[in-house]
Order: structure tokens, then C-alpha cells, then sequence
């Protein structure tokens, strides 16, 4: 089963910890985060690599989402493909975190190094974070 299974996840879950949450002001407009410049639950340069689950909560409005492994990315919350169109993947379109709800991403400090956020024209919300479960012992 190696060290990626449920069992090994559920037994290092955490909760928020008081210093170690951080809450980012969305707007309107797609910015970009760099999330190797905090230390979320260990040094990026220690552990570059180090798998994770982290709980975002969306506060205030929906805040649309993706993650990339390189800077430069944008997100657009209107972004989608033609209705009866041919299926592919469409530029700048993004994942929702519904307001008032959190949902728990696998993170990879390298892959997903970069979070590209915003809500919908004229909406702000807060975005939190935290650390919620290492997928290894000794990640967190």
C-alpha cells in the first residue's frame, strides 16, 4: 500500500493551527501566489517536494481556482468551451470553491507551487488555507 494510503492520511491529520493559516483577499481580478515563500508546515527548500492536503475555505463570495508548477497563469471564472463543441481543455478556466464550504486539495509544494485565484466581477471573499494532513510521516 506504501505511504499514500487512507489509513497513514487519516492518522496525521491536523487541525488549524494559530500562526500557521493563511488568508488571502480575493478580488475580481486573477492573481497569482507563489506559495513556496511560506512555510506550510515545513521549508520549501527542506522538502520541495513534500505531499500534503490543505483545506481552503472559501469566505465571503465563491473564489475560482487552479494551481500550476510555473509562474504566469491566470484563472477566468467565465471561461468555458461552446455549448455542442467539440471537448478540450479551455484556457484560463478554473475550479470553484463554493462560499461558506472547504474543500481539501492534494497539494505537491513543486507542482502546485503557484495558486491562481478570484471571484466573480464586482465579489470579494477571503480565501484560507491550512495544512490539514501530510500524506507521509515526517512531511508536516
Amino acid at each position: 500500500m506504501g505511504d499514500h494510503n487512507v489509513t497513514v492520511q487519516s492518522d496525521w491529520v491536523a487541525p488549524a493551527i494559530n500562526g500557521a493559516v493563511v488568508v488571502i483577499s480575493v478580488d475580481a481580478t486573477s492573481r497569482e501566489y507563489d506559495l513556496s515563500t511560506i512555510d506550510f508546515g515545513l521549508s520549501f527548500t527542506e522538502k520541495p517536494n513534500a505531499d500534503f492536503y490543505v483545506d481552503a475555505s472559501a469566505d465571503g463570495n465563491n473564489v475560482y481556482y487552479t494551481v500550476s508548477s510555473t509562474s504566469g497563469k491566470t484563472v477566468d471564472d467565465t471561461a468555458a468551451m461552446t455549448a455542442g463543441g467539440a471537448v478540450a481543455f479551455t484556457a484560463n478556466a478554473c475550479q470553484v470553491i463554493f462560499a461558506s464550504t472547504t474543500k481539501p486539495l492534494y497539494y505537491n509544494r513543486t507542482t502546485h507551487r503557484y495558486l491562481q485565484v478570484k471571484c466573480a466581477a464586482g465579489l470579494t471573499a477571503k480565501l484560507r488555507l491550512n495544512v490539514s494532513s501530510c500524506l507521509r510521516p515526517g512531511d508536516m
